[in-house]
């Protein structure tokens, strides 16, 4: 399959390509497939269902065609995610697909493992190592770099702002091996993505270093998103007629929303036919896609800093993929924009734990609570106000006059799925006040050593860290 320039059609460029190159750093594009494909009929209705790592390989292949053989692939998927990826149902028409099973605890372990193994694989008859690049969160900085201490000939290079890490993240990034160069960098996010950006176009640093640019713009690690998302939708259908009696369900995503891959992801599963009927996109006070959908447009903004710092960063790059999906008014109807404040978001752990018994993270909560406001017809209540201010937590007020997926469904035919990013013990200071003790660490995070983490801190200027860089 070939996967085309965002920014100009014309060019397009093999699967191998589009994953060694990231994006178009003549163009500033990132790379789409050309086409989408479609989730066959037979695997919907296949009884039982079919699991993850199977319906990885089905999703993948369709992306990567022959590129890469059918025995080589499926090599690739059971290395790269050997982990259970359960999914439970927490009330009768609410269930929660935990995502935190990888080494890392965070979802970013499915898309970081991929990318890596693949990497390795496209390689391993070259004699300079990949470097891959990436401008990172703490959480996608822990999976790059577990992900890539697992493969051979690559490297990762993790640039991240100062003061940004949580003793955790800093405990798993100093347990990493030697091909891991964590970059602590003495600014924000924004420079990290510059220096990242200047460095893949840069010809004297690319004639030392094969670089390759990971994070949001690479489009490898949308294609495991794809498939479990693939996954949940149609392990719930076949649970739902024993679990609920519900038989024809309408199935809503309600995911978690910083950087959008997710969104995107869910998109790209819908778009291939995956019975999906809508998504909820929550968000805390940075709310950037719900400014996009009611606005039309979306101003960048200094990020504001929040309980909840894996959705603070808003990521202009998806919401362009999403226009090749779908068009603006078709996105408008797919997905509901709602959003916490963080007083809202300790309050929504600590509602699903009242109410179900189970420990959700912060993010998932917030999903939570976004499908159980829908679920219960607060679209409704949006519609009856008068108010045109979109700045109080919950739906915009602007979408009152939007008719979404919700308008065309019955209540009594809903089945959400929330999307549990995290394990719930890496974040104390919500857990305790929200549930009264923060849960056990897993045994493979309680188990890390404390050592310092030997980080090169640079600050934001490029020649500073090119010349790091020269000297790897």
């Amino acid at each position: 399959m070939k996967f085309y320039d965002i920014t100009d059609k014309n060019i397009q460029v093999s699967f191998k390509e589009a994953v060694l190159r990231g994006f178009n750093s003549e163009t500033g594009g990132v790379f789409m497939p050309a086409e989408f494909g479609k989730v066959s009929q037979a695997m919907i209705y296949r009884n039982p269902p079919s699991s993850f790592r199977d319906i990885s390989f089905e999703i993948i292949k369709n992306f990567c065609g022959d590129e890469i053989p059918e025995g080589d692939l499926m090599s690739i998927i059971a290395q790269f995610y050997p982990h259970r990826l359960p999914i439970n149902p927490i009330t009768p028409t609410t269930y929660v697909l935990e995502l935190f099973h990888g080494p890392t605890c965070n979802y970013k372990d499915i898309g970081a493992g991929f990318l890596a193994y693949l990497l390795e694989y496209f390689n391993k008859d070259e004699d300079e190592d990949i470097n891959l690049i990436v401008a990172a969160s703490g959480e996608r900085a822990c999976a790059a770099a577990s992900a890539v201490s697992q493969v051979k000939g690559v490297n990762a290079l993790l640039l991240y702002p100062q003061g940004s890490l949580t003793e955790i993240q800093e405990n798993i990034l100093s347990s990493m091996p030697k091909n891991i160069y964590p970059v602590c960098v003495e600014g924000s996010f924004e420079d990290c993505e510059n220096l990242v950006n200047k460095a893949i176009k840069d010809e004297d640093l690319l004639k030392k270093l094969k670089l390759v640019s990971g994070g949001a713009l690479n489009i490898a690690p949308l294609l495991p998103q794809t498939a479990f998302f693939v996954y949940a939708a149609l392990t719930v259908l076949y649970r739902s007629d024993y679990d609920n009696k519900i038989e024809n369900p309408s199935i809503t995503a309600s995911v978690p929303s910083g950087s959008f891959s997710s969104l995107t992801a869910a998109l790209i599963a819908k778009k291939m036919g995956t019975p999906i009927s809508g998504f909820i996109s929550a968000e805390n006070e940075n709310h950037a896609l719900s400014d996009w959908l009611t606005l039309g447009d979306f101003e960048k903004r200094t990020a504001i800093k929040t309980n909840t710092p894996a959705l603070d960063i808003p990521n202009t790059i998806n919401f362009k993929r999403m226009l090749q999906i779908y068009d603006f008014e078709e996105l408008k109807k797919l997905i509901i924009p709602y959003w916490l404040d963080g007083a809202g978001t300790v309050t929504a752990v600590r509602s699903c734990h009242e109410r179900t018994g189970y420990i959700i993270d912060p993010y998932g909560g917030m999903a939570w609570t976004a499908w159980q406001d829908i679920y219960h017809g607060v679209l409704n209540s949006v519609k009856r106000k008068n108010s045109e201010s979109g700045e109080e937590p919950g739906i915009p007020s602007k979408y009152a006059d939007v008719e979404t997926w919700a308008s065309s469904i019955r209540r009594n035919n809903m089945i959400g799925i929330i999307l549990q990013t995290s394990h719930p013990a890496k974040f104390p200071e919500i857990m305790k006040p929200a549930i009264g003790r923060p849960p056990s660490l897993p045994d493979r995070l309680e188990s890390l050593q404390y050592r310092p983490l030997k980080a090169v801190n640079l600050s934001p200027d490029y020649y500073e860290f090119k010349e790091w860089a020269l000297s790897l």
